[in-house]
């Protein structure tokens, strides 16, 4: 009874424009935490916007299907690895019981999101073909474009440095059981064959090197050693990585544009199968994990780390390994797409369940 007055106490009220946000959250008389409502819908916006560049790019002609599939590979084997040494290496350093405190929550989230990819294929019935993808799904949220700009929303800048720490072991699974995933399901005959070299790649290399870099101290105490010839190799290495990873974002979001075409728009949204599976994710998941690592004794600045990014939608980075495996690339391009637009829907959850726990 005591959480429903409360839940009917919780409302929004509109700031000033001179101030630094537009909506805030309260309980009662005590202020919860300003929430930027604009700058979360402005990033979903810029996603539909590029993913419209590449529908009609690809409508237009501009791109084939053989295309498409190679600034896929692009995008595999060189943005996204310069992308990922980028974030690590420029990862903050931070106390001993951050880390452990955002270790232990990391653990605990992938554990229980490895578990449910196992699960949810037979939850939401996937085909056989797509059973791998829908793992895939699963355990791969949209981290770095929705989930980070939604952090900086919620939380504030001073939550993204543990953000980066919850999305380490994202980078090096995605290029090793995320591989798998998409591999395993495809039984096509232009499937390729599990091997070890499939896990030897570049996002695996530049994930190793990243790590190295954070492990040291990361630029800054690359910096402080005062050691000029590191310095300037580890300074021209990363500008030469930003400027690169700086494309993969809206290069991924064309190529998932591009592999929208020849669906029927109007007929998207009766995917059942892709709602069902995109509301247990974004909605189910996270209370899950809230609940835990809040019983747990987590501090509430991890746990509102792990609500938000646990509560993502699907990975752009789906279609891009789906495209180069031979993945149903179809079922993941739309699986992108409606979960995008669900987090309209799912992000107001996400807050009232921070509020809640924390």
């Amino acid at each position: 009874m005591r959480h429903m007055k409360t839940f009917l106490r919780l409302k929004l009220y509109y700031i000033k424009p001179q101030q630094s946000c537009f909506y805030c959250l309260r309980i009662g008389r005590k202020k919860v935490k300003s929430i930027d409502f604009l700058q979360v819908i402005i990033q979903i916006l810029i996603l539909f916007i590029i993913m419209g560049i590449g529908y009609f790019l690809r409508r237009k002609g501009t791109f084939s299907k053989e295309g498409i599939k190679n600034f896929s590979m692009l995008i595999f084997e060189v943005t996204m690895p310069a992308m990922i040494l980028v974030a690590l290496a420029k990862t903050q350093s931070a106390s001993f019981k951050d880390i452990f405190e955002i270790g232990v929550a990391t653990v605990i989230s992938y554990i229980f999101l490895f578990l449910m990819a196992m699960i949810m294929p037979r939850i939401v019935k996937a085909p056989k073909g797509s059973k791998g993808l829908y793992s895939f799904m699963t355990l791969f949220g949209n981290v770095g474009y929705v989930g980070f700009p939604m952090i900086i929303a919620i939380l504030g800048k001073e939550a993204l440095f543990l953000a980066a720490l919850f999305n380490i072991p994202y980078t090096l699974l995605v290029y090793t059981i995320g591989v798998y995933f998409i591999i395993s399901s495809n039984k096509g005959t232009n499937a390729p064959s599990i091997n070890l070299k499939q896990f030897i790649n570049p996002g695996i290399f530049m994930t190793a090197l990243g790590l190295l870099i954070f492990l040291i101290g990361g630029v800054e105490g690359i910096e402080a050693s005062n050691n000029k010839v590191l310095i300037t190799i580890v300074t021209m290495l990363l500008d030469i990585a930003s400027v690169v990873g700086a494309i993969t974002t809206p290069l991924a979001m064309i190529v998932v544009g591009a592999s929208l075409y020849g669906v029927n728009l109007r007929s998207i949204y009766k995917n059942y199968r892709v709602i069902i599976f995109s509301l247990i994710r974004m909605i189910i998941f996270p209370v899950i994990i809230g609940i835990g690592l809040t019983l747990l004794g987590i501090g509430s600045g991890v746990v509102s780390v792990a609500i938000v990014l646990v509560g993502m939608p699907v990975a752009t980075a789906t279609v891009i390994i789906t495209n180069k495996y031979n993945g149903n690339v179809l079922e993941a391009s739309e699986a992108v797409f409606i979960s995008t637009i669900l987090i309209l829907v799912t992000s107001p959850v996400l807050m009232f369940l921070i509020v809640m726990l924390t």
